[in-house]
């Protein structure tokens, strides 16, 4: 505290968030402090919407498409377009730290919420994850993104150097899983021109490693009811 003038006559109360190496620097301290509002709130609605954390010794199933898209670009396509001006080993650091972030949520919602609250929550997040898995197509398929874009230009009027991109959501962000679901309502026309392209037969001869269960979108109200609470927050 004192290499960062932080002197402690100057000190009221000390304010973190809820984790163990927080409380234990605040021990060592001797300092008074309290857990932020906000942070546990953001744990509480993030919980509900963002990727579980792997659990240990647990092999992530890669969706069937994954390794076709993947070979549409000589070079790999991250996931995360925060990522993209990082190093490989940033890239991989960061990935730890997004886990040590969902480790840290599922740790707060399974001390916090009742079981039937959880089985609830757990039932919004699949849901969302449906959401998530376009979002990581459409970001990592140049052909996706290209029809994506074409579809815009037909629906929302815009040239395609203005078209959208969806977002993936990012667990270090706030707000970041609200953002990739808000990208979807605003490109709602184009994605529901997206699918019917898809099961014609020239889009299934361009689309070949889309599997229907993996870009089945879910019901419009079913959609809308979920998410606009939340709209209504901002």
């Amino acid at each position: 505290m004192e290499e960062w003038r932080l002197l402690k006559s100057y000190y009221t109360k000390l304010l973190r968030d809820g984790g163990a190496n927080m409380v234990s620097a605040i021990n060592m301290l001797q300092v008074s402090s309290m857990s932020c509002i906000a942070h546990s709130l953001h744990l509480v609605v993030a919980g509900v919407l963002i990727k579980k954390a792997k659990r240990k010794g647990q092999v992530e199933v890669a969706p069937i498409w994954l390794m076709d898209v993947e070979s549409e670009s000589v070079v790999p396509i991250l996931e995360h377009h925060e990522d993209e001006q990082l190093s490989t080993e940033d890239c991989t650091n960061m990935d730890g730290l997004r886990e040590l972030a969902a480790a840290e949520m599922d740790e707060f919602l399974d001390a916090a919420i009742y079981r039937i609250g959880r089985d609830e929550m757990d039932a919004v997040r699949e849901v969302v994850q449906r959401f998530r898995t376009l979002a990581t197509y459409f970001r990592k398929s140049p052909k996706g993104q290209n029809r994506l874009c074409q579809c815009q230009v037909s629906t929302r009027h815009v040239k395609p150097s203005e078209a959208l991109r969806l977002q993936v959501d990012c667990r270090t962000r706030w707000n970041s899983c609200w953002a990739m679901l808000q990208r979807f309502i605003v490109l709602e026309q184009s994605m529901a021109s997206f699918f019917p392209y898809l099961k014609s037969s020239e889009g299934k001869n361009e689309f070949k490693d889309m599997a229907v269960e993996a870009i089945r979108l879910a019901h419009k109200q079913v959609f809308i009811g979920f998410i606009g609470p939340i709209f209504g927050c901002y």
